[in-house]
Protein backbone atom coordinates (compact mmCIF):
# COMPACT_ATOMS: atom_id res chain seq x y z
CA UNK A 1 0.00 0.00 0.00
CA UNK A 2 1.31 3.22 -0.88
CA UNK A 3 0.92 5.98 1.99
CA UNK A 4 1.32 8.46 0.11
CA UNK A 5 -0.80 12.22 1.43
CA UNK A 6 -0.49 14.49 -1.12
CA UNK A 7 1.23 13.33 -4.58
CA UNK A 8 2.68 10.07 -6.31
CA UNK A 9 4.69 10.92 -9.63
CA UNK A 10 6.06 7.87 -12.00
CA UNK A 11 7.53 7.92 -14.83
CA UNK A 12 8.62 4.76 -16.35
CA UNK A 13 10.06 3.42 -19.87
CA UNK A 14 7.76 0.73 -19.89
CA UNK A 15 4.24 0.38 -18.35
CA UNK A 16 2.19 -3.12 -19.90
CA UNK A 17 -1.31 -4.20 -19.54
CA UNK A 18 -0.41 -7.25 -17.96
CA UNK A 19 -0.64 -8.50 -14.15
CA UNK A 20 1.94 -6.48 -12.53
CA UNK A 21 0.50 -2.95 -14.46
CA UNK A 22 -2.75 -3.69 -13.07
CA UNK A 23 -1.56 -4.04 -10.00
CA UNK A 24 0.45 -0.81 -10.13
CA UNK A 25 -2.27 1.41 -11.71
CA UNK A 26 -5.02 -0.16 -9.30
CA UNK A 27 -2.58 1.37 -6.40
CA UNK A 28 -2.21 4.68 -8.34
CA UNK A 29 -6.14 5.18 -9.32
CA UNK A 30 -6.67 4.27 -5.24
CA UNK A 31 -4.47 7.31 -4.42
CA UNK A 32 -6.41 9.60 -7.34
CA UNK A 33 -9.45 8.40 -5.59
CA UNK A 34 -8.33 9.55 -2.17
CA UNK A 35 -7.92 12.89 -3.73
CA UNK A 36 -3.51 12.66 -3.71
CA UNK A 37 -2.32 14.11 -6.73
CA UNK A 38 -1.31 10.93 -9.29
CA UNK A 39 1.00 12.00 -12.17
CA UNK A 40 2.25 9.16 -14.50
CA UNK A 41 4.99 9.15 -17.70
CA UNK A 42 5.46 6.48 -19.92
CA UNK A 43 7.01 5.71 -23.05
CA UNK A 44 4.61 4.36 -25.65
CA UNK A 45 7.56 2.74 -27.54
CA UNK A 46 8.81 0.95 -24.46
CA UNK A 47 5.04 -0.64 -23.97
CA UNK A 48 4.23 -1.80 -26.86
CA UNK A 49 1.20 -3.69 -26.84
CA UNK A 50 -0.20 -1.26 -24.69
CA UNK A 51 -3.25 0.73 -25.02
CA UNK A 52 -3.75 4.27 -24.13
CA UNK A 53 -6.92 3.24 -22.59
CA UNK A 54 -5.26 1.43 -20.33
CA UNK A 55 -4.54 5.25 -18.20
CA UNK A 56 -8.50 5.71 -18.46
CA UNK A 57 -10.28 5.32 -15.54
CA UNK A 58 -6.46 6.88 -13.18
CA UNK A 59 -7.25 9.92 -15.59
CA UNK A 60 -11.01 9.63 -14.63
CA UNK A 61 -10.25 9.48 -11.56
CA UNK A 62 -7.86 12.76 -11.52
CA UNK A 63 -4.31 11.41 -12.39
CA UNK A 64 -2.29 12.78 -15.16
CA UNK A 65 -1.55 10.58 -17.73
CA UNK A 66 1.02 11.61 -20.40
CA UNK A 67 3.21 9.64 -23.04
CA UNK A 68 6.50 10.65 -23.54
CA UNK A 69 7.15 10.54 -27.29
CA UNK A 70 3.70 10.35 -29.09
CA UNK A 71 2.37 9.50 -32.26
CA UNK A 72 2.79 13.34 -33.61
CA UNK A 73 6.87 12.99 -32.85
CA UNK A 74 7.50 9.02 -32.63
CA UNK A 75 8.65 9.45 -36.34
CA UNK A 76 11.36 12.04 -36.02
CA UNK A 77 12.72 10.45 -32.47
CA UNK A 78 12.96 7.08 -33.69
CA UNK A 79 16.21 6.74 -32.09
CA UNK A 80 16.46 4.97 -28.36
CA UNK A 81 18.94 7.24 -26.96
CA UNK A 82 16.05 10.15 -27.13
CA UNK A 83 13.05 7.64 -25.09
CA UNK A 84 12.49 7.71 -21.90
CA UNK A 85 14.39 4.97 -20.26
CA UNK A 86 14.21 6.50 -16.36
CA UNK A 87 12.51 4.65 -13.85
CA UNK A 88 11.43 7.44 -10.92
CA UNK A 89 8.59 7.53 -8.45
CA UNK A 90 8.53 10.04 -5.59
CA UNK A 91 5.59 10.25 -3.39
CA UNK A 92 5.04 13.72 -1.24
CA UNK A 93 8.36 15.13 -2.89
CA UNK A 94 9.87 13.26 -0.03
CA UNK A 95 10.51 9.74 -0.56
CA UNK A 96 11.91 8.65 -4.30
CA UNK A 97 13.33 5.39 -5.86
CA UNK A 98 15.01 5.54 -9.01
CA UNK A 99 16.52 3.09 -11.39
CA UNK A 100 14.87 -0.80 -10.97
CA UNK A 101 13.45 -2.50 -13.47
CA UNK A 102 10.23 -1.53 -16.15
CA UNK A 103 6.38 -2.27 -14.85
CA UNK A 104 5.66 -5.31 -16.30
CA UNK A 105 5.42 -8.95 -15.35
CA UNK A 106 8.49 -10.38 -17.85
CA UNK A 107 10.61 -8.15 -15.20
CA UNK A 108 9.21 -10.73 -12.59
CA UNK A 109 10.14 -13.81 -14.20
CA UNK A 110 6.14 -14.62 -14.93
CA UNK A 111 6.75 -13.84 -19.16
CA UNK A 112 9.45 -14.32 -21.12
CA UNK A 113 11.33 -11.26 -21.51
CA UNK A 114 11.25 -9.13 -24.66
CA UNK A 115 14.96 -7.99 -24.68
CA UNK A 116 14.34 -5.53 -27.71
CA UNK A 117 11.95 -3.53 -25.97
CA UNK A 118 13.34 -3.40 -22.42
Amino acid sequence: MIKAKYSVHVEYYTFYDDAIGHDFITLLEDKAREGVEVKLIYDPWGSVGNSSSFFDNLERLGGIVVPFITSRNMIRKYRLNYHLHRKIVVIDGQIGWTGGFNVGDQYLGRKKKIWLLA
